[in-house]
């Protein structure tokens, strides 16, 4: 019994420095068919995985800028700020729910030069609208002028006794919001800016209800959603018509 002891462990020691002198001559060939360890065609594969997943990942960041540009909305209030503009205070909540819209507090409408400042701060693509109410119209003009590019200027009411500069082709869109009957407004809500892309809207409010009238604020909800995100629901709008250039 003994013998057949030693002879069995002869031969398992036999195998081992068999075994362990193919290791030392070639250690890749023993684990050839480890599957932990890839093939050279599996490494190919990988890789040109690896490759297409950059490419469709430097495609998504190509579109990002467009496919989620933020819209930028200034609200400039009339003479008086949130005192005589509460509607305007307001509509920045109104239009707040529009996604991918970003709506600052409102703005004091002789501190355009801030607005100004603000968009041109934005980053690279970033959509801007600009709402004004009575002197807050006139002096978005000045907003208009002072920066690179404005998506849609809407005015609401511009007084005829404030100063205002025509808009250029800087600006796509511009709507002026107006009542054409001067007693109502006392040319507070008169027709009066001028310049390229402008479309005139008519209304029937004084010019002391013109920034709260729901309809107003749906008429700009609209136009805001339209370029922010034309996938919200329009709001009804019967009282405001539109009328040629």
């Amino acid at each position: 019994m003994t013998g057949e002891i030693l002879r069995c462990l002869a031969r398992v020691t036999a195998t081992g420095l068999v075994a362990a002198l193919i290791l030392a001559i070639d250690p890749g060939a023993a684990f050839a068919n480890d599957p932990s360890i890839p093939s050279e065609e599996q490494k190919q594969t990988d890789q040109d995985r690896c490759k297409s997943l950059a490419n469709v990942n430097a495609s998504i960041l190509s579109l990002t800028p467009l496919a989620w540009r933020k819209t930028l909305v200034v609200l400039l209030e009339g003479l008086g700020g949130r005192l005589t503009s509460p509607g305007i205070v307001s509509l920045q909540n109104e239009l707040a729910v529009i996604p991918n819209t970003i709506v600052p507090a409102p703005i004091a409408q002789h501190d355009w030069r801030y607005a100004a400042n603000l968009i041109q701060q934005q980053e690279p693509g970033t959509k801007i609208i600009l709402v004004g109410y009575s002197l807050g119209a006139n002096n978005s003009t000045y907003v208009a002028k002072s920066v690179n590019h404005v998506d849609e200027l809407i005015a609401i009411q511009a007084s005829v006794w404030g100063r205002a500069v025509a808009i250029g082709e800087n600006v796509d869109k511009a709507i002026e919001i107006y009542n054409p009957k001067f007693w109502r407004t006392v040319g507070l809500g008169a027709k009066r800016l001028p310049g390229v892309h402008f479309r005139y809207v008519t209304n029937t409010d004084s010019h002391l209800f013109a920034e709260k009238d729901p309809e107003v604020h749906r008429f700009v909800f609209n136009e805001v959603k339209t370029i922010a995100d034309p996938t919200t629901p329009e709001k009804p709008v019967t009282r405001i018509k539109r009328v040629s250039c």
